[in-house]
């Protein structure tokens, strides 16, 4: 993180340590933004008895609880817990690793997937699978998870915790097109909304850029039958760099094109997400002035 951002990275922590969270589903999400933005290993013990009382609560609320705690992941030089005397971060994996490991645990057991993915990547799990074996498991799981509505926030949560693998460039292409298999017609559309999410976030970060993908073409064919105004809203969110535009004109004016239509829609949902992503295409310099 720069540190000209590290002050507004304090400021937000501040604020949504004292949001006023009146039931559980506020509390999961306070505790999402606080254990992204909050990574110190000192805040583990608050994490880990968070955690435990997810166990009391229900169906939706648990799983949005425990979605919201396993976003945590270690600083890069944080001590993995196999160093030193470590008892909360022991305990910290026992955790998750309890619930990878139970047969047929369903979404808990996706959620934990991600949980150890994190510390997996951090150096955490010494003789547990290997990150790379863990991110193909967590998309497999996301694969076969049947999806519905009301879980649909949970979906998200998990998914827009799990950066992009620190791999080659051509192991990064081939997960980024693994991953757009799950934006196909044929795939549930909360999946496609939860996968469009955190792909556009990897390629605002620069991911595809330095590995020499785009999602440019798979943007466009999309935006050609997508309905749905919440997966719209994702895809929504990708703002290609200059490579990207260079590379593939033609799928650049085609999304142009279809955002511009979907802007005059009846559907409010989809109106809004046409103008969110043509001020993002504006941003990325890709209109021109009469545009």
């Amino acid at each position: 993180m720069p540190p000209e951002a590290l002050p507004w990275r304090d400021r937000l922590i501040q604020v949504w340590e004292q949001y006023p969270a009146a039931t559980d589903w506020h509390e999961s999400f306070r505790l999402a933004a606080l254990v992204r933005l909050d990574r110190r290993a000192e805040r583990l013990p608050e994490w880990l008895t968070e955690a435990r009382r997810a166990r009391d609560l229900v169906g939706y609320d648990r799983h949005l609880h425990l979605a919201a705690l396993a976003g945590w992941r270690p600083r890069p030089g944080d001590a993995p817990p196999h160093m030193g005397s470590a008892g909360v971060a022991q305990a910290w994996v026992r955790f998750w690793g309890k619930r990878y490991r139970t047969p047929d645990s369903g979404l808990e057991g996706l959620i934990a997937t991600a949980a150890l993915l994190h510390l997996a990547e951090a150096g955490w799990l010494p003789s547990g699978p290997s990150p790379e074996r863990l991110r193909e498991e967590f998309r497999r799981r996301v694969q076969q998870w049947p999806a519905f509505y009301h879980k649909g926030s949970v979906l998200r949560m998990v998914l827009g915790s799990v950066p992009a693998g620190s791999t080659t460039p051509e192991q990064q292409r081939q997960e980024i097109a693994a991953w757009l298999e799950l934006t196909r017609k044929n795939v549930h559309w909360g999946k496609r909304e939860a996968v469009w999410d955190m792909l556009t976030a990897w390629q605002r970060e620069g991911v595809l850029e330095c590995c020499g993908g785009s999602l440019a073409p798979d943007l466009a064919r999309a935006l050609e039958w997508e309905g749905y105004g919440d997966v719209l809203i994702a895809m929504a969110g990708y703002v290609p760099g200059l490579a990207e535009v260079r590379a593939d004109p033609e799928a650049m004016r085609a999304i142009i094109a279809r955002w511009e239509a979907l802007s005059r829609s009846d559907n409010g949902r989809i109106r809004q997400a046409a103008w969110v992503a043509r001020w993002n295409l504006r941003r990325a310099g890709v209109l021109t002035a009469e545009e």
